[in-house]
């Protein structure tokens, strides 16, 4: 017996296998994501798990109001998606986006 033919005769212990696998994979994901880089700013569970949380609110058009009822829960950094911050202190978009003490300006027109 060749290798197709024992493919084919086994068909449904491969699909089993393949969906066992992708299950492991979704629960490792799924732990990284809880217990790993930003698991020390709050946010809802699911969202720290899985994208699908923010998806669904930009489904309803009701994301932005969903983050703000988020900020009012956990406070001025909360944890939206698995690799996504969202801040409410003014703050922290000079810390971000601006330039660090002692280095030069960026000028973003090479004529000046």
């Amino acid at each position: 017996m060749g290798a197709i033919e024992y493919l084919f005769a086994n068909l449904g212990r491969v699909a089993l296998g393949c969906l066992a696998l992708f299950a492991v994979y979704l629960v490792a994901v799924s732990i990284y994501n809880l217990y790993f880089h930003l698991a020390k700013y709050p946010g809802p569970l699911f969202a720290r798990i899985s994208p699908i949380y923010s998806i669904w609110g930009l489904f309803r058009g009701r994301w932005p109001f969903d983050v703000h009822q988020l900020h009012l829960k956990y406070g001025p950094v909360v944890r939206t998606m698995p690799n996504e911050l969202t801040f409410t202190d003014p703050q922290a978009w000079k810390d971000i986006y601006g330039h660090r003490q002692g280095h030069p300006q960026f000028h973003k027109d090479p004529i000046q």
